[in-house]
């Protein structure tokens, strides 16, 4: 089911699932905030929760904007990826220079991870969809392998 949803509906799946995690950020908080007040009320000496106040913050911005928090975390998966394949083609053009022989199929992958990043970056919102329409495709391969192992298994024995 949940493979399904995700294949069917990936932009409603991706704003709901950004408004459970403020939902879960929101309960955190709460709970921190509870204990904090119930251990003043009975005179306990204990630390302001500063991190769950950002944890309410950050929930009742989930849920308020959760588009533009999907776009911001692809913008840093984007960012890290452009960092990660620039950083390795120059440790190899680095490592070329010091008379170490790397061939060319070494660069495929950093600038695989490059050109991805840099896809990313150009267009957040339809590469998150498309990866959770991947991942649901992905989940729903994993279904089938388990029904077919299963049924392979009951015939077996």
């Amino acid at each position: 089911m949940l493979g399904l949803a995700l294949v069917i509906f990936p932009g409603q799946v991706l704003g709901y699932l950004s408004m459970m995690m403020g939902i879960a950020l929101l309960v955190y908080g709460g709970i921190v905030f509870g204990v904090y007040f119930s251990a003043k009320k009975h005179e306990t000496t204990i630390a302001f929760p500063i991190d769950s106040l950002f944890c309410l913050l950050a929930g009742v911005a989930l849920l308020a904007m959760p588009q533009f928090f999907i776009n911001m975390m692809m913008v840093v998966l984007g960012a890290l990826l452009v960092l990660g394949g620039a950083w390795q083609i120059w440790l190899f053009f680095r490592a070329c220079r010091q008379k170490i022989r790397i061939g060319w199929g070494f660069y495929l992958l950093p600038i695989l991870v490059l050109g991805a990043g840099i896809v990313i970056l150009i267009n957040p919102f339809a590469v998150a969809k498309s990866l959770v329409v991947f991942i649901g495709i992905t989940i729903l391969c994993y279904a089938l392998m388990c029904f077919v192992n299963a049924t392979l298994i009951k015939r077996a024995l």
